[in-house]
């Protein structure tokens, strides 16, 4: 239900939220990138973090 909510609002959000994307795994592509090492990372934990999950990170190209 989580993923289609997203995709439903994922335009919108991209246009307000300065190229936020609801519906990408931002883990995954922080991770899988071999041109960028992760230097922090965390997943910021809120009331709404089920619904709208909120991902930070620093990558450093290589």
């Amino acid at each position: 239900m989580t993923g289609t909510v997203h995709d439903v609002l994922a335009p919108a959000w991209h246009a307000v939220a300065g190229d936020c994307h609801l519906n990408r795994e931002t883990d995954d592509a922080f991770r899988s990138d071999d041109r960028f090492e992760l230097v922090d990372h965390s997943r910021v934990s809120s009331v709404l973090s089920s619904i709208v999950p909120v991902v930070r990170g620093t990558p450093r190209r290589r």
